[in-house]
This record gives structure tokens, C-alpha cells and sequence, in this order.
């Protein structure tokens, strides 16, 4: 692939980030790259065809842009020798993969249609946000990630460190508006929330993300307080408030507030928590009397229950302008669950057929009580076995199927659940078809008249199509066998 120099753009970039920057960029190592039209016939592919008339060009010059961003040198820059791009007509706007030496990337023509057409049908703003994704995408190919820092997760140091070095990237080079920076949020939200961040920390010390990259090669394991005591000499808190006042001069003490999805629950049952504080809160310390957990520092929590009774729960959040606190007494009410106990939570042995679920994603998420994580598995039908530890044989009297965070094409579709008690034996204890979720994070639930006791339960799932099954959670309920 031919390589191309920018001494426009290189100096454009000096006078902005006032890094110290190397006379040798164009020494800077191209990797060859491949097209794969997937889609030629779309609305988004014709637009991209029209739009970008050279992608090669396009294509290095995003490279150099951020590659000259994140580092002072072309010799410390990762040498990617492939560049596999693929234009899809699929889900998502664009994911980023490939190992040490290989980018392979996708671009969703049904997001650039959608962008064009949401945007006043404005040729040269939907170009400018092409090249802006595939500047953030080309980031997540040359930026390091942070080691020890949790999985790609909302809400992870890790996902916010790579996804809002990604967008500060891309928002140093031109290709996000400041007109999006708005005050509250966290610094762990990623994307724009950290980008600005991030951003703003680059005027504080021209030479922060260039370190704030390196941490995440260096530090381990990385943590954001970590890295910002290194490199600012401050805690990220410190550096957070000085950021949010900074952008907004008229700030005020916060006003505690938060309600519950359900102040009348059953036992068993989680109870979804949601703060509507005033004053844009960074931090969130929640008590739940009787509840499981007892404590949490997230903004909208999941608490359940297990025994009944009248609980309080209390919240106290802090922006950068102070605190305040709340506390509702009696608050949730929990009587006995008709449907008996969730041992699903219980400790258990989990076989599934296939071993293939994206890191994060495994089979441990299917049974947690945890909407917001999920089970994933590339394969469009799969079975799991179920088996309590403790051999104890419980009824089945009622189960839920939760649906996961995206891609409702992946949801359950129909579903068989078997018992048995040797692991040879199964009796079909439910079977349902056509479940149809109408949200994310949907909890439906089946009731069962089943009057056996199983210690083992196998749960068939088929999706509703393509080649990926998805669950975020199945929750059992029953009676155990005297």
C-alpha cells in the first residue's frame, strides 16, 4: 500500500496537543489493506462509494492521525502489517479486532443511511462522521489496553480507559463537536463522558494522553487512580471535580432522590433502584436494609431480597459542588414468593454444549441474578445442564428467561426445560414457543404444574435467527424435596 504523508496534518496536530512530536513521520509504516464490500447495494453502501472515492487514502490518513495523536514517534507505534475492512449491512455502527499485527474491522452501511438521513441528507457532516468512527475504531488497533482492569464491560476501568482515549482521539483530531461536552456523568461512563475528560486533561498537561497511553502498557494492574496520581500527581476524584467545575461555573449541591421499580416485592425478587438526584452526582453510596447486596456504589442498583419484612434503604451522592443524603424508612416490603425459593442461585455445576462465548460472556452469567450481564454463544440453538451441588431436588414451580442488552434477532425463541435426577433420565418438564421479549433486560416468566423434583435440569434454547444465541439470565424457582 502506498504511503502518504501529511505535513499539514502533522503540524496542525503539534500546534494542538503541544506534544513533543517527531521530525520522522513519514517513516510511519502503513499496513496493506483489503476491502471487503459485503454490502454494494444498500442505501449506506452506495452513500459510503460516493462519499469516499479513494478508501486507501482515507483509510492511512485516519491512521496518521492517530497514530501521531497517541505517540511522539514512528518507532513506537505497533507495526499492523494487515488492514482487513469489511463494509456490512449489519448490526452496531463499527467493532475493531485482530491481534498484534492485523486490524479487522467493520463499518454498518445501515448506520451511515441513518446518520445521512437523521442529518438533513448533509454529504460533507456524513463523511466527516465516517471519518470520525474510523478514527475512534482505528484507535482501539494502536492504543494500548489497560492490564487488570476488568473485561470490556459499561462501567469497567478498562472499557472506559480504551473507549474514551478512542473518542478524546477523535475529538483532538477534529472529528467530535464540543458542542456534545455537557456536565455530570463519570469518568468511568467511556466514550464522550471520558473523551472530554481526557481532553480536558491535555490542556492541563499537553503530554496526558501520550502517558495516559503508555500507563496502560506500563501500569499493572492499570486503575484510573492509579495512573492519574502518575501522571497528574492527583486522584482521579480531585482531577474530576476540578474538570466538572470547570465546565460548569454554576453548579449546585446535589438533592439525593431515587425511587424503586417496585416497593412491594416477594421474596427472592430483585428490586431495580433508580437515582433521580439533582445536581449531577459522580458518586452513588447506597444502603439496603435486608437486601443482597447491602451496599452498592452504582447509580442504579438491582437488590434482592430474600426474607420478609419492611426495609429501609438509603442513599447518599456526591458531585463536584457537595453532598446530601436521603433515607426512606419502610420503604420496600417484601412478603413470602408463592412461587417458591430461587435456587437457581444457588452453587451449582453449569456443562453447556458449546465453549465458544467472547470473553465476559460465558456460561456463569446465565445464572447470577444480573440482567446486565449475559450468556452468548455462536451458535443459533445450545443446551445447558443445571446441577445443584448439594444433589438437594427441588420442584420447579416457576422460571424467567431475561432478554440480554442488544440484537433481539439473538433473544430465546422457544425453550424446553428437562429434568432428571442421574443425568441420563430426562423428563420434559416445560416447553414454550414464539416468546417474543418487547424490551431489553425483559423478564418473562412461565409458571409450571409440574409435580416431580429434579437435582438436575437441562435447558434447551433456540434463537430467532441468525447464527447467535443470547440470554442475559434464567431464574428457577421451587420447592425442595422433603
Amino acid at each position: 500500500m502506498k504511503q502518504i504523508t501529511f505535513a499539514c496534518t502533522i503540524l496542525l496536530l503539534i500546534i494542538f496537543t503541544g506534544c513533543k512530536q517527531s521530525d520522522n513521520w513519514e517513516n510511519l509504516s502503513y499496513p496493506d489493506i483489503t476491502f471487503f464490500a459485503e454490502d454494494a447495494e444498500s442505501e449506506g453502501a452506495k452513500l459510503f462509494n460516493q462519499l469516499v472515492t479513494n478508501p486507501d487514502s482515507l483509510f492511512n490518513e485516519c491512521i496518521f492521525k492517530v497514530c501521531t495523536t497517541l505517540y511522539h514517534d514512528p518507532a513506537e507505534v505497533p507495526n499492523k502489517k494487515i488492514f482487513e475492512f469489511h463494509l456490512r449491512n449489519t448490526d452496531g455502527v463499527a467493532a475493531t479486532g485482530g491481534d498484534s499485527i492485523t486490524i479487522d474491522m467493520f463499518l454498518n452501511t445501515n448506520y451511515i443511511s441513518g446518520y445521512y438521513n437523521s442529518h438533513n441528507k448533509d454529504k460533507k457532516e456524513t463523511l466527516a462522521e465516517i471519518t470520525g468512527v474510523l478514527i475512534h475504531e482505528l484507535t482501539h488497533a494502536y492504543q494500548y489496553s489497560p492490564k487488570g482492569a476488568g473485561g470490556y464491560v459499561g462501567g469497567s476501568e478498562h472499557f472506559s480507559c480504551i473507549e474514551g482515549m478512542a473518542d478524546a482521539t477523535r475529538y483532538l483530531t477534529g472529528y467530535i463537536s464540543p458542542d456534545f461536552r455537557k456536565p455530570g456523568g463519570h469518568w468511568n461512563d467511556g466514550y464522550k463522558t471520558t473523551g472530554f475528560f481526557i481532553s480536558w486533561m491535555t490542556k492541563q498537561k499537553p503530554e496526558f494522553l501520550y502517558e495516559f497511553n503508555q500507563s496502560a502498557l506500563t501500569m499493572a494492574p492499570w486503575s484510573w487512580d492509579k495512573a492519574m496520581h502518575q501522571i497528574m500527581g492527583k486522584s482521579v476524584t480531585d482531577l474530576w471535580i476540578a474538570y466538572q467545575k470547570d465546565i460548569d461555573i454554576n453548579g449546585k449541591e446535589p438533592i439525593a432522590a431515587f425511587t424503586a421499580g417496585n416497593t412491594q416485592a416477594v421474596t427472592d425478587q430483585r428490586v431495580s433502584f433508580n437515582d433521580e438526584s439533582e445536581g449531577n452526582p459522580f458518586e452513588w453510596h447506597w444502603t439496603f436494609e435486608g437486601g443482597i447486596p447491602s451496599e452498592s456504589n452504582t447509580k442504579a442498583p438491582k437488590v434482592t431480597y430474600r426474607k420478609e419484612g419492611q426495609y429501609k434503604v438509603k442513599l447518599e451522592v456526591k458531585s463536584a459542588f457537595g453532598s446530601n443524603t436521603v433515607v426512606k424508612d419502610a420503604y420496600i416490603v417484601v412478603k413470602k414468593n408463592p412461587a417458591g425459593a430461587l435456587f437457581s442461585i444457588l452453587e451449582n455445576e453449569i456443562e453447556t454444549q458449546y465453549n465458544d462465548s467472547p470473553r465476559g460472556e460465558g456460561i456463569d452469567n446465565l445464572f447470577d441474578n444480573v440482567s446486565t450481564s449475559k450468556y452468548l454463544t455462536y451458535n443459533p440453538s445450545a443446551w445447558i445442564n443445571f446441577k445443584l451441588k448439594s444433589e438437594e431436588k427441588y420442584k420447579l414451580n416457576k422460571y424467567c428467561i431475561v432478554s440480554a442488552n442488544d440484537a433481539p434477532q439473538r433473544d430465546p425463541k422457544n425453550i424446553v426445560i428437562k429434568g432428571s435426577n442421574d443425568g441420563d433420565n430426562w423428563d420434559i418438564i416445560d416447553q414454550q414457543n414464539n416468546i417474543d421479549f418487547k424490551r431489553r433486560h425483559e423478564s418473562i416468566e412461565f409458571p409450571v404444574t409440574s409435580k416431580k423434583a429434579y437435582s438436575q435440569f437441562k435447558i434447551e434454547l433456540t434463537n430467532h435467527s441468525g447464527p447467535i444465541l443470547q440470554v442475559a439470565d434464567i431464574l428457577l424457582f421451587g420447592d425442595i424435596s422433603k
